[in-house]
C-alpha cells in the first residue's frame, strides 16, 4: 500500500542533508521531547507533629520536579519509620499506637522520599467541666505550669500565688516581692521561676523549691513586661514599655543586649512565645497590630505579621507553620500560615465586657485552643476552629479572664481572673 504523502517528512528530510541535523519536529499528534517531569522531592504537610496515644492526624504529601512546580498523576506511598508505634493508611492517616516515643511518617516515590517526625506523647486535653476555683485577695494575671506540676500565677497587687497540682489550693508562693508582679515563666526542668515586676523595673528569680527570691536584675529604662525562657534555659527574653526586647544570660542575669520591636507609639509586647525549633520568637499586644517575628540566632526583626486590630494571646501550631492570635476588639480567633499568609478566623461568642478575647494556650495534645474572653473561656477545635465549648468560669460581678495555662499532661488548664480566682478546668 502506498504511503500517505505528509509534507512534514520532505521538511524532516532537507533538515537533516541540508543542515546536518536530526529534525525534531512531530507531525500529527506532538509529543513534547522533554517528556513528562520528573519528581526531585516531596513535601510532606504537616511537617512535625504531637500525637497522644491512640490520637491521629492526616498527612499530605506533593511531589515536585526540580523547578518546585508540582509533577502530577504520581501517587506517593506512605509507611511509617516503627509499626509497633504508629500506623498510617493509603490516605496518609496516621495513628499512634504507642509507646512514647519519636516515630515518623515516610513519603515516597520511586527513588526519593520525604521524613517527618512525630512525637507520640502520653498526653491529653481536658474534659471542659470546672473542676475547683480558688479565691485570693488578688488582681490575678499572670500563670505558668512548671513540668513538675508547680502553678505560679502573678498577682498586680504585689503577691506571687501557688498551687501543686492535682490538688487547687492556692497558697503565697513567696516573700520577698514588691510592686506588681505582671508575668511568669519556668525553667524547663521547673526548678526556677523569672517574674517580671511593673513598678519595680525588675526581673526577679525564684528558687521553685522554697519560693526564696534568689536575685533581680533592674536598669530597664521603662517596666519589664513579658518574660520567656529559651528550652535549653540559657536565655531569657523580655519586653519592655518602650517597646524594647531584652536578651538576659540566665546563668548571670546580666544583659547581653537589646532588639527593637518597634517603636514606643507602638507600645509593648506583653505576651513573647518561642517556637518549638526554638530558633523565633514572637511577640504580641502592640498597638499598631504588628506581631514581630524575631530571629533567635541573629537577635534581627525578620518580619511582621500585620493583624487587622490589636493581637493578643498567641500560639503555635506543633509545626510551627501556623499562628493563632486572639484579636482583641475584633471578638476573633484568627489562623494565620505563616508560609502562605492564608488567615482563618473564628467569631467568639461575646464575654460581657468592653474587651474581647485575651489569653491564648493551646493543650499539649494540639487538638484544642483555650481563649479567655470577659467572663467565658472559649474552647476551639484546633484544625476545624470551631467553638467546642464556651464555660462560664465565675459568678464574681468583677470576674475577667486573662492567662491560660496547661499542666505538661494536658489534664488541666489554669486560667487567671481579676476578681482574684484561680480556675481549674479538667
Amino acid at each position: 500500500m502506498k504511503k500517505p504523502f505528509r509534507r512534514c517528512d520532505h521538511v524532516h528530510r532537507w533538515l537533516a542533508t541540508s543542515l546536518g541535523v536530526a529534525a525534531l519536529l512531530a507531525c500529527g499528534d506532538h509529543t513534547d521531547a522533554a517528556g513528562p517531569a520528573s519528581p526531585a522531592r516531596i513535601v510532606v504537610t504537616p511537617s512535625f507533629a504531637i500525637l497522644p496515644i491512640g490520637g491521629a492526624e492526616h498527612f499530605t504529601a506533593a511531589v515536585l520536579d526540580s523547578t518546585g512546580a508540582a509533577v502530577t498523576g504520581i501517587t506517593p506511598t506512605f509507611s511509617v519509620s516503627d509499626t509497633s508505634m504508629l500506623s498510617v493508611d493509603v490516605n496518609g492517616i496516621v495513628t499512634s499506637r504507642g509507646p512514647v516515643g519519636i516515630g515518623a511518617i515516610i513519603a515516597s516515590v520511586g527513588g526519593i522520599s520525604a521524613r517527618v517526625e512525630i512525637d507520640v506523647e502520653d498526653v491529653t486535653h481536658p474534659d471542659g467541666v470546672l473542676a475547683a476555683s480558688d479565691s485570693t485577695p488578688g488582681f490575678l494575671w499572670g500563670v505558668a505550669v512548671s513540668a513538675e506540676g508547680t502553678v505560679y500565677s502573678t498577682d498586680l497587687f504585689g503577691r506571687l500565688f501557688r498551687a501543686d497540682l492535682p490538688a487547687t489550693t492556692v497558697t503565697q508562693a513567696a516573700t520577698g516581692l514588691a510592686g506588681a508582679p505582671f508575668d511568669v515563666a519556668f525553667t524547663s526542668d521547673g526548678t526556677r521561676a523569672y517574674v517580671t515586676n511593673v513598678p519595680t523595673g525588675e526581673v526577679s528569680e525564684f528558687d521553685v523549691a522554697t519560693g526564696a527570691l534568689l536575685r533581680s536584675l533592674a536598669g530597664f529604662a521603662d517596666t519589664p513586661l513579658a518574660v520567656a525562657i529559651t528550652h535549653d534555659g540559657a536565655t531569657l527574653y523580655v519586653s519592655s514599655g518602650d517597646a524594647l526586647l531584652h536578651v538576659i544570660d540566665a546563668a548571670t542575669l546580666t544583659r547581653r543586649g537589646t532588639i527593637a520591636l518597634g517603636d514606643n507609639a507602638n507600645g509593648a509586647a506583653n505576651v513573647l512565645l518561642i517556637n518549638r525549633k526554638g530558633d523565633r520568637l514572637y511577640a504580641s499586644g502592640l498597638e499598631s497590630g504588628e506581631l514581630p517575628e524575631v530571629d533567635l540566632a541573629t537577635g534581627t526583626v525578620l518580619r511582621r505579621v500585620i493583624v487587622d486590630g490589636r493581637a493578643q494571646g498567641i500560639a503555635l501550631s506543633p509545626d510551627d507553620n501556623t499562628l493563632y492570635v486572639a484579636k482583641e476588639f475584633a471578638r476573633e480567633l484568627q489562623a494565620i500560615n505563616l508560609a502562605s499568609g492564608d488567615r482563618r478566623s473564628v467569631s467568639l461568642p461575646d464575654g460581657g465586657v468592653t474587651a474581647g478575647p485575651f489569653g491564648v494556650a493551646m493543650s499539649p495534645d494540639a487538638t484544642q485552643i483555650y481563649v479567655t474572653n470577659g467572663t467565658l473561656l472559649n474552647v476551639v477545635d484546633r484544625r476545624t476552629l470551631v467553638v467546642e465549648l464556651s464555660l462560664t468560669l465565675s459568678s464574681a460581678v468583677n470576674s475577667h479572664l486573662r492567662r491560660v495555662a496547661f499542666s505538661h499532661d494536658g489534664t488541666t488548664a489554669v486560667i487567671t481572673d481579676e476578681s482574684g480566682e484561680l480556675h481549674f478546668v479538667r
